[in-house]
């Protein structure tokens, strides 16, 4: 029985052609190439992994390593951009300033500084 069946089939070559069912007329642009729309959950997923500083690839899985150099990479951002706010303000950072986020959401100086009640 199983070679009745295996002599029932034989490999097929299959051209493969596209041609496009319908011409623009004079007036319309052509347009080649598929049109791709991502879902709002795959937007957003992108969107966090790009902000971090991690390539996303869909599909492929990225590591606590990468996660890790990810949040590093956004770290160095705010220190960056705080360091540049800290110096147009002509705020000292020496001593070092420790900065945290109180019940409110507000974000306070830690500690004792030398410009801590500048407004």
């Amino acid at each position: 029985m199983i070679q009745g069946i295996q002599n029932g089939y034989s490999v097929n070559k299959i051209d493969w052609s596209c041609k496009a069912a319908v011409k623009p007329s004079a007036g319309q642009q052509q347009v080649t190439g598929d049109a791709i729309n991502f879902s709002s959950p795959s937007r957003l997923v992108a969107s966090f992994f790009s902000q971090m500083g991690v390539d996303y690839t869909p599909g492929k899985v990225i590591s606590l390593e990468d996660l890790q150099m990810g949040q590093q990479k956004a770290e160095d951002r705010v220190r960056l951009k705080l360091d540049e706010l800290f110096a147009a303000n002509d705020i000292s950072s020496s001593p070092k300033i420790e900065l945290v986020v109180d019940k409110k959401g507000s974000i306070r100086v830690n500690g004792s500084h030398p410009q801590k009640k500048r407004n």
